[in-house]
């Protein structure tokens, strides 16, 4: 005699009909149907994948001593990339794509007109004992920046000239420079007065006498003058001057290299003169600042995820290797993990190296 239970189960199960759509999948049984062949395909490489790390997993598992080995050798294959590492900070190299119609342009108007070119900036801010520049003791002063440029080395070898070839003298060289209103003649300032400095920049400004980037002095005036005022048509104070000098921008690696060095000691020989100044507070800049200060943005994190790994492998060790109780402990296993860790990381970093990817 059936139970009630029983009987409410076969009630249930007599109300359903099976049909051909509940046998069969959502996919009509057509042998091109696409859906079908797409289910078909998964299930194949489904079992595919299953047989390989099977497979795979028992050769290791029988051979580790060589598995071990291949893998050291690989890596070690791959390390072959450092002989190629190169940290790359200069800015064009990092965000413009090498096939740039950009710089394909520039590179084409580069041999009719000197666009490719560096600036390196002075600028001289009036300091609160000394409000006008014009002073000639401030000018002696912005003579002392000037001339530590024109003493450097190599100078005359990267800087811009108007026909685009090596400069053979230091006349050569383009820059956009207030001193040139004294034909950056210091003699001309010594034992003059206010007044007579006054005129000689109202003569210069008032010239068509180009200079020498090959601009008339007025056309450069306000980018050399800061903050100038005029009374009756001459021109009486200033708060700030601008030296820019041109440097060339090669696009041979060596030659690049030695015109980033040049930057370098620009930089460091105009911040020696900072405290030496007292008319001036002395700003610089030069077009690898931005380079460098990309650098130092990017290299700092390196502390901080060099203490990262620090922790998730002492974490793995010490988590892994159960120092505790070495019956349950696995502290070769913990060993060995940091070590793959290691070479993933090793070979993941040096691969790129070797196909000379800027790192």
């Amino acid at each position: 005699m059936a139970t009630r239970s029983e009987e409410i189960i076969s009630n249930s199960t007599e109300g359903v009909v099976a049909t051909d759509n509940d046998i069969k999948s959502c996919c009509c049984p057509r042998v091109l149907n696409p859906c079908l062949l797409w289910s078909s395909f998964c299930s194949w490489f489904l079992r595919l994948l299953e047989r390989f790390f099977g497979w795979y997993g028992e050769g290791i598992a029988k051979h580790p001593l060589i598995t071990i080995q291949i893998c050291i050798v690989f890596v070690s294959v791959c390390s072959v990339g450092f002989v190629w590492f190169q940290a790359e900070n200069r800015t064009e190299k990092l965000f413009i794509p090498q096939s740039s119609q950009a710089i394909d342009d520039l590179n084409t108007a580069e041999k009719y007109f000197r666009v490719k070119f560096r600036e390196e900036t002075i600028l001289l801010v009036a300091s609160s004992d000394h409000p006008n520049v014009l002073a000639p003791e401030c000018l002696r002063q912005a003579f002392k920046a000037h001339n530590a440029v024109m003493e450097l080395e190599s100078y005359s070898d990267f800087c811009v000239t108007l026909s685009g070839n090596k400069s053979k003298s230091l006349e050569d060289c383009l820059m956009i420079n207030p001193l040139e209103f004294v034909q950056f003649n210091e003699s001309k300032v010594n034992g003059k007065d206010m007044r007579q400095v006054q005129q000689e920049l109202s003569k210069a400004y008032n010239t068509t006498v180009l200079m020498r980037n090959g601009r008339p002095f007025w056309y450069n005036f306000n980018r050399m003058f800061g903050d100038a005022n005029r009374r009756h048509g001459s021109i009486i104070n200033a708060k700030a001057l601008q030296m820019v000098y041109l440097i060339s921008d090669p696009s041979d690696e060596g030659a690049n290299k030695q015109v980033l060095n040049w930057e370098k000691t620009f930089i460091d020989k105009i911040a020696s003169l900072v405290d030496k100044l007292s008319c001036f507070e002395v700003h610089y800049s030069s077009e690898r600042s931005l380079d460098d200060a990309i650098a130092e943005s990017s290299g700092s994190d390196v502390t901080l995820v060099s203490i990262t790994f620090s922790l998730m492998i002492t974490f793995a060790c010490f988590m892994l290797g159960k120092f505790l109780n070495p019956l349950t402990g696995h502290s070769l296993l913990a060993n060995a993990g940091v070590f793959a860790v290691a070479l993933g990381i090793a070979a993941g970093l040096v691969l790129p190296c070797g196909v000379v990817c800027p790192l």
